[in-house]
């Protein structure tokens, strides 16, 4: 089964503070992180540094070369099943794409949202992708791709909060 959603403005979350290099701990993160050096890669992502706050090393970017050919997929591994609120973390900038997809991979099947990482109204570093339920270990997954994209895609981490 296939869902879409469109993702509408939602509340923006803050982040903890960073060291002087403008790293944030990805260990100081409510939820379970997994972070752009823990995600499998596909395509020309660019490992950069140059936008701070960013969580552990930096984050990756797509400089609207992959054209649909560039993914990034973020495997938690949950101690629980349930359900998530998951949330993405990026540098935002006019340069973004307004059109980005995220493949969500439940027990349910696939869940497929809309993300404008350009919106002058979501400027934060934190967005909501929405709940979704999860089940626990490591079968399920987060993945963005760049089909459509028209922007620089930019993806720090992937955040996993347990929703009681």
């Amino acid at each position: 089964m296939i869902g879409f959603i469109v993702l509408a403005l939602l509340s923006l979350d803050e982040l903890p503070k960073a060291d002087a290099d403008g790293r944030i701990d990805p260990k100081k993160l409510a939820g379970i992180v997994v972070d752009d050096d823990q995600a499998e890669t596909t395509g020309e992502w660019t490992k950069v540094s140059d936008d701070k706050p960013f969580v552990g090393s930096g984050y990756r970017v797509d400089p609207n070369q992959g054209k649909g050919r560039s993914k990034m997929k973020f495997t938690p591994d949950l101690p629980t099943a349930g359900k998530y609120r998951v949330k993405v973390i990026y540098p935002p900038g006019k340069n973004r794409p307004a059109q980005l997809q995220f493949v969500i991979n439940g027990p349910q099947g696939i869940t497929l949202v809309d993300f404008n990482q350009r919106d002058p109204k979501t400027p934060g570093r934190v967005q909501r992708l929405g709940v979704f339920r999860f089940a626990a270990g490591k079968r399920n997954w987060v993945e963005v791709n760049t089909r459509g994209a028209d922007g620089t895609t930019a993806i720090d981490a992937i955040v996993f909060e347990s929703v009681k």
